[in-house]
């Protein structure tokens, strides 16, 4: 089952499920040291820009409050005094459209005015308050404030994407330390199934030629050794195809991608052909639609004996679980870039609700009256293993319909196809 395996290129750590935890764990290490970062970066803002605007905004305060003398106010600062006398003093150099005559004339004492204003473009504020008979109002250039923000705006930016990269970094080795353990143990585990199922599958051919030659010298003699007989063939069978999907599962995990092109299509007939006599036994009609005169030939990269198996385990799902009468149908044809293959059956059907639960190991039909044993959910392994998806749909008691996905060869497409490997 496995010759010719070796064609497929070693290639360690990319198992999806392995891979899947790694990008799990960098995500979330990830995303807490960014949250970090930018809780740090708004509390930095928050504090340094409202620190700053207080202590401008106490600095014009004091200026309009205290200033004896408008030729020496703070940076950024002109200052208008007006006299009782209606003498105006005022800073040099002040922009036109200063002081704010309007406001002077209004303000009363004790009840000093601050507000912002633009002018010539300018935002500015502006604070006038009655001192003493006399009125001041100091006026500051919001301009430089606004400067100090977008030099904290770009410093807090740099330090947010220094931030990003650092957390990728940090997340990416944490989750490669983190999931090491568990790529050991995987890779402990595969290479104890692969060497258990090597080991088991000798004695267990010796076992199963012994039943079928126990079967054949009890063919023409009493019904109940006969029977006895067949049904530890059948056993001893059921447990070759157990090791045998075990054996293949590992070595999928172990080698993925690489391969040869295969031609899905005639890989299809090959499965149906062999299929025929046991459906015909059930009173099923196995049909399959390979889409012939399809623009590109359904031509997939792969394992050939791994994606036999798989296709074999729908089909023999389908069959497992449709009445005589019945029909299975499987049809192939080419979406895009996919290779697209249907496996449709008028059984017992399935609840939509449990069909991820039906992919697992060992999982039961609806009815938990039949275990799918490995068949299902070897079939999504050596799908993942191409770079495929398994999906179903339907319902209890209207049938069922699997879907294959593969990726198409791009190399398949400029021939008609070679015919799969055995």
């Amino acid at each position: 089952m496995t010759r010719g395996w070796p064609a497929l290129r070693a290639a360690p750590g990319d198992d999806p499920a392995l891979a899947r935890a790694r990008r799990q764990v960098a995500a979330m290490v990830a995303g807490a040291v960014l949250l970090g970062v930018l809780l740090a970066s708004a509390v930095t803002w928050v504090a340094v820009v409202r620190s700053r605007d207080v202590a401008a905004d106490q600095a014009l305060a004091s200026a309009a409050a205290h200033a004896d003398d408008a030729q020496d106010p703070p940076p950024d600062v002109w200052l208008f005094i007006r006299e009782p006398s209606g003498e105006l003093k005022s800073t040099p150099g002040a922009p036109e459209g200063l002081p704010l005559a309007t406001v002077m004339d209004r303000v009363g004492p004790g009840h000093p005015d601050q507000r912002e204003v633009s002018i010539g473009g300018t935002e500015m504020l502006v604070r006038t308050v009655s001192r003493g008979g006399a009125v001041v109002q100091a006026v500051e250039d919001l301009s430089g404030r606004e400067a100090e923000r977008h030099r904290l705006a770009g410093a807090l930016l740099l330090a947010l994407v220094v931030g990003v990269g650092l957390a990728l970094v940090s997340g990416t080795a944490l989750a490669r330390w983190a999931t090491r353990p568990l790529a050991d143990a995987l890779a402990r585990q595969r290479r104890f199934v692969a060497d258990a199922s090597h080991e088991l599958r000798t004695p267990l051919s010796r076992l199963a030629m012994r039943a079928e030659l126990l079967t054949r010298e009890l063919a023409s003699g009493p019904a109940g050794p006969r029977e006895d007989a067949e049904q530890l063939l059948g056993d001893a069978r059921t447990m070759a195809e157990v090791l045998n999907d075990l054996l293949l599962s590992a070595q999928l995990r172990a080698h993925p991608g690489g391969g040869v092109d295969i031609d899905v299509a005639s890989l299809v007939q090959d499965v149906v052909a062999a299929d025929e006599l046991r459906a015909e036994r059930g009173g099923i009609a196995l049909s399959a639609a390979t889409g012939a005169g399809a623009a590109a030939p359904a031509v997939v990269h792969g394992s050939p004996p791994a994606l036999r198996r798989a296709v074999s385990a729908l089909v023999d799902n389908a069959l497992a679980h449709t009445p005589p009468g019945g029909s299975v149908r499987v049809q192939v044809s080419v979406v895009h870039d996919r290779v697209v293959l249907e496996v449709s059956d008028t059984g017992e059907g399935l609840d939509p609700e449990r069909i991820e639960e039906l992919m697992q190991p060992f999982s039961r039909g609806h009815d938990d009256r039949r275990r799918f044993g490995l068949g299902l959910a070897l079939v999504r392994e050596v799908l993942e293993a191409h770079g495929g998806t398994l999906s179903a749909r339907g319902a209890p008691g209207v049938g069922a319909t699997w879907t294959v996905r593969l990726p198409a060869s791009h190399r398949g497409r400029h021939t008609a196809g070679s015919p799969p490997g055995r």
